[in-house]
């Protein structure tokens, strides 16, 4: 009979990695992670932010036409999808510590090359191997969710968005004595008494991070699939309109605050028709930004209170409600409020995606699921540039919002069919 105590005077026997994570609870060595693990988020974000306003400079800076402006953002985002799953194979085989650095290095180096681009072309190469850089940032959140206790996951992994290796990953690697180090690590800074006995550690022979044990079973054949939509609809949705902030804002600029429906056809005269942002728009985006931090309010409060299926519909049915009002020919202040209440309820969805995934695989393919499913955010992601740059301003604002209205919806609907709830259930290793 296994002895689990969790008091400073418990006795011999034996305990897993499960129970002594539980029983370090939260505190100085998960903040000590908050803190490490969320600059790789806060690189990830930037990205997105910085592409929304470089893209629109540089049309009137280099005299791009809307396909070409389009492309500097498709080409980031395809270097993330080549990275994604590559990352997420290195962590499963080698280490979520190493796949992080390794990418955050590549991510540094690509990056301040790029800040030194002389043109167009040279812009694209050097972005899409930033973007491949980028693409690692996910497994962060693969580290932080597996040092994280079962009743503070959920809010521990929405709050993040030196390094040790994650626990599970040693376990399932045979790694006995790192697991202790690590774990004796972890006490000493919550400040919590380890459980003494022997530590059970559960292995895997089988080689990790393969492919095909994202289908092993019909249940994770249809999660797989789903969780596919979930995260492409998610980046669809949350870059989308990211990047149609800036656009909309600039078209409010042109046609002096009247109904921007018809969005001007700029088509080859991009430099006639070009107005550059100015105090006013940035102030107007800057206010929709700040979105980003009731979104993740809206995120740690429903999945406290309601399981992440109907959390996930919840989001996604909001999101595509408020995006859909963008549309509607309003003054500025009242499209800002719009555009704030869509992000909200679009990075909840997409912050409730990584929640989800963390929590429903194995930590044998867990940094797999993740890549793959970071794979799938950045085809959403390429495709968005087309619909919130290219389908806005040559067709119309209401078509270009009336897609992420349907993708919402869409999303919402494959959140409750996902087979495995996953709100209170320990994470497995194999």
């Amino acid at each position: 009979m296994k002895n689990y105590n969790t008091h400073k005077e418990s006795v011999s026997g034996s305990f897993t990695v499960d129970h002594a994570v539980d029983q370090l609870g939260f505190g100085g060595f998960q903040l000590m992670l908050t803190g490490l693990l969320g600059l790789a988020w806060v690189v990830d974000s930037m990205e997105v932010m910085l592409l929304a306003v470089l893209s629109s400079t540089l049309r009137c800076e280099w005299r791009l036409t809307a396909f070409q402006e389009a492309a500097i953002t498709v080409t980031v985002f395809m270097g993330m999808l080549i990275g994604s799953t590559f990352w997420g194979k290195v962590a499963d085989k080698y280490g979520r510590k190493f796949s992080l650095l390794l990418s955050s290095s590549v991510t540094l180096y690509f990056g301040t090359l790029a800040s030194l681009s002389p043109g167009y072309h040279w812009i694209l190469i050097l972005r899409g191997l930033t973007g491949a850089g980028v693409a690692g940032a996910p497994q962060a959140i693969t580290i932080y969710s597996e040092f994280i206790p079962l009743k503070h996951r959920s809010r521990a992994v929405i709050c993040l968005e030196l390094l040790p290796e994650s626990v599970r990953y040693l376990e399932v690697t045979g790694n006995k004595e790192a697991v202790l180090k690590t774990l004796q690590q972890a006490s000493k800074w919550n400040r919590t008494p380890m459980l003494l006995g022997e530590l059970e550690v559960e292995t895997d022979s089988k080689a990790r991070g393969r492919f095909s044990d994202l289908f092993s079973t019909r249940e994770y054949s249809v999660t797989t699939v789903l969780v596919w939509i979930l995260w492409l609809v998610s980046s669809l949705a949350y870059t989308g309109v990211v990047l149609a902030t800036t656009e909309i804002f600039n078209e409010l600029s042109s046609t002096d605050e009247k109904c921007m429906i018809k969005a001007t056809d700029l088509g080859d005269s991009c430099i006639a028709a070009c107005e550059q942002l100015d105090t006013k728009d940035y102030v107007s985006i800057l206010w929709a930004s700040t979105a980003e931090f009731p979104g993740f309010v809206v995120a740690f409060l429903l999945l406290e209170v309601v399981d992440r299926k109907r959390a996930l519909a919840a989001e996604f049915f909001l999101f595509a409600l408020f995006v859909l009002t963008v549309s509607i020919c309003m003054p500025r202040g009242w499209v800002t409020a719009a555009l704030f209440a869509s992000r909200i309820f679009g990075l909840a969805a997409y912050q409730t995606t990584y929640v989800y995934t963390a929590e429903v695989y194995p930590t044998t393919i867990r940094s797999l699921a993740m890549g793959t499913g970071s794979a799938f955010t950045r085809i959403g992601s390429m495709l968005t540039p087309f619909i919130a740059q290219v389908l806005l301003r040559n067709v119309s604002v209401r078509v270009a919002m009336g897609v992420y209205c349907l993708s919402g919806v869409g999303a919402a609907l494959a959140a409750l069919l996902l087979p495995i709830e996953t709100r209170g259930r320990q994470m497995k290793n194999t």
